[in-house]
């Protein structure tokens, strides 16, 4: 055990314990703690207010100061990240860390710590990159109850005092560390054998540890970071004493596999992962026996009536404290009586032109989403240029605004194609800058100073038009597959466009790998859009990819600009050597300008007028349409009655 030195941390307000995590790099939480009596006796509550600690925790200190100074008995939860190495000795009851460590022989090095209120403490290292959280850590193949780990952004600990100065933190002693979980210099007990053998050595059926693992694989896209992660951590389980080590990589490579993935790259992909994880994780290590007096207590009788009544009372007072944490936390959504008009208010209020007819409205949140490597940036950027500079695009008319381009991923490559637009369009990138600000870096929209200063940058600098490429980056800690989370995106999102009243923001989103026709993530990005793009290739099939057709489909349309537009065909041309580049030609203009005039006025029409309609569309001069119609009118695609004269 550790000899005291006066290195115990001091105790300060929930307000001041949070902002000291933060500024050590930490992220942090609220935690309610209520005592409710079962059957006479008190039972403390520690509610997490958040529905996910790692996801919707806190960092910004502005937000932080507001909501503590609010509600300053609520406790601090703390992700370690990688900012700290916490070992968090317990003593509850008859279960009692520190025994099990002086049974085994091992000390806890001197350094700083807090004591809990139950007589625990924490004992805050240095941080180890790679080293996963663990609740009862395994020594020697044998369990340490009531000695955990809390490391990295998968665990939290609830701090009871100021954060320790990092640069006089020790390094955390090496028996804590146990096997580290990423491939590149982990340290571990290797397997000799083969993988058939392992497997063959593991090869009982899922048991219940086993399956709080398997239970948690990915229903559906997942990635091969995330494949090689789970077999390892598979491999770690089953080498830990969980039976059904074998199955669980079966399942998991069943779904790795599941349908149109079924392919020799990816089942190359497969193979590799388990004889690495196997190889370098697969062994036991030897046990050691731990002394009798170390032996855990019996498990006592539990109290179920007892149990089920705090859990209950638990989830209620979850639930109103999680309605409490985002209203402190978020402002939008509160009534305002001033926005309260008339009907004749409303309609007497300007109507806004659109920046894009029947493309892209002002005043509107909306998202355009498509599969991987289909073209989103392209169609975004070649918006969001043909707004800035005014020209018209696939033959629609578009008002000039400023515009704000978020390019979060790929900026390099955005570059170039900005350049080969203008090259195409016949205008100088120095014709751009006045109107169009490419921003290059990722912007967290979860930060509330950074969110704020974003804000401001669009009100004050005019801008009407802001695209966001892509939401994964904006979302900084959060999850596009929970709801709540894209909740409060996309109320970010509408905060951002109330920068003004002709302020309109488009985001850019990955769609499903398994149908590229569903958008990826929660319900609110759709439920919340005003409007929404789905661009697709001709042919999905795998000859497709080279195919440059693609097709905007509108998915959504909730605006005051009438019917959903039709759909759109665009082709992808080449643009100088290392560009390819959406000109613009989709749909082609002469057969939507004959559309257009069809609902608008009553045909034949003169050649002449047609002309000069197309020619608002493109921006060329009407006498350089003539052959253009004529051809349009043998290839059967017009017809020589719609015209006269």
């Amino acid at each position: 055990m550790s000899t005291r030195v006066p290195a115990r941390l001091a105790t300060a307000s929930n307000l001041d314990i949070a902002l000291s995590w933060v500024a050590l790099g930490c992220r942090v939480h609220p935690v309610s703690v209520t005592t409710i009596y079962i059957q006479g006796q008190p039972q403390t509550i520690k509610t997490r207010l958040t529905t996910s600690w790692t996801r919707e925790a806190l960092n910004d200190p502005a937000l932080i100061r507001r909501y503590w100074e609010a509600n300053p008995d609520h406790m601090v939860g703390v992700i370690p990240g990688s900012a700290v190495f916490v070992l968090d000795v317990d003593r509850h009851g008859d279960k009692d860390g520190f025994k099990r460590l002086t049974g085994a022989g091992l000390s806890i090095p001197v350094t700083y710590y807090a004591t809990t209120p139950s007589g625990g403490e924490h004992h805050f290292y240095r941080a180890v990159a790679g080293v996963r959280h663990d609740a009862n850590l395994m020594y020697g193949g044998n369990i340490l109850e009531g000695v955990d780990r809390r490391c990295g952004d998968g665990s939290y600990f609830h701090a009871y005092s100021l954060a320790p100065d990092p640069l006089t933190l020790p390094d955390a002693p090496s028996w804590a560390l146990g096997r580290k979980t990423r491939s590149d210099g982990a340290e571990g007990v290797g397997y000799s054998g083969s993988l058939e053998e392992w497997l063959a050595e593991h090869g009982e059926p899922i048991g219940i540890a086993m399956s709080t693992i398997t239970n948690n694989f990915p229903a559906g896209d997942f990635d091969r970071s995330t494949m090689l992660r789970l077999q390892t951590r598979v491999v770690l389980a089953a080498v830990d004493g969980w039976a059904g080590g074998a199955a669980a990589l079966d399942l998991l490579r069943d779904l790795w596999l599941a349908g149109q993935w079924n392919t020799p790259k990816y089942q190359t992909d497969w193979g590799r992962g388990p004889e690495g994880a196997v190889s370098k994780y697969g062994g036991k290590p030897e046990p050691v026996t731990l002394t009798p007096a170390t032996a855990g207590p019996e498990e006592e009788e539990r109290d179920l009536e007892g149990d089920v009544a705090a859990e209950k009372y638990k989830l209620r007072v979850k639930h109103d404290a999680r309605l409490e944490f985002l209203a402190d936390t978020s402002a939008y959504g509160l009534f305002n009586p001033e926005d309260a008009i008339s009907l004749e208010e409303y309609e007497e209020s300007a109507v806004l032109e659109p920046l894009i007819e029947g493309v892209l409205e002002r005043g509107t949140v909306g998202m355009l989403y498509a599969d991987s490597y289909v073209g989103k940036s392209y169609v975004s950027l070649d918006w969001a240029l043909s707004v800035a500079m005014g020209l018209p695009w696939c033959g629609r008319v578009s008002s000039k605004a400023k515009v704000l381009y978020l390019a979060m991923e790929g900026a390099s490559s955005m570059q170039r194609r900005w350049k080969a637009w203008c090259d195409y369009r016949g205008v100088s990138v120095a014709d751009t800058r006045e109107t169009f600000t490419f921003y290059h870096n990722s912007v967290d929209f979860t930060s509330e100073e950074s969110h704020e200063r974003l804000t401001n940058f669009v009100r004050d600098g005019g801008y009407e038009l802001v695209i966001v490429d892509m939401s994964q980056q904006a979302m900084g800690a959060l999850d596009e597959n929970s709801p709540s989370d894209v909740r409060i995106f996309m109320n970010k999102c509408i905060e951002l466009r109330e920068a003004s009243d002709e302020t309109s923001v488009l985001f850019l989103h990955h769609s499903k790998k398994d149908d590229v026709r569903i958008f990826r993530g929660g319900g609110p990005f759709y439920g919340m859009s005003d409007f929404v793009w789905l661009m697709t290739r001709v042919d999905n099939s795998e000859a497709g990819k080279a195919d440059p057709r693609r097709v905007l489909e509108s998915m959504k349309w909730k605006t005051d600009a009438g019917n959903p537009p039709k759909p759109i065909n665009l082709d992808f041309i080449k643009a100088g050597p290392d560009s390819v580049l959406d000109a613009g030609t989709g749909g082609d203009p002469y057969v939507e300008a004959i559309e257009d005039l069809r609902r608008t006025y009553r045909l034949p029409i003169t050649k002449s007028a047609y002309a000069h309609e197309v020619a608002k569309r493109t921006g060329k001069d009407p006498k350089t349409h003539a052959n253009r119609i004529s051809r349009l009118i043998s290839d059967g695609v017009l017809q020589a009655s719609d015209f006269t004269g």
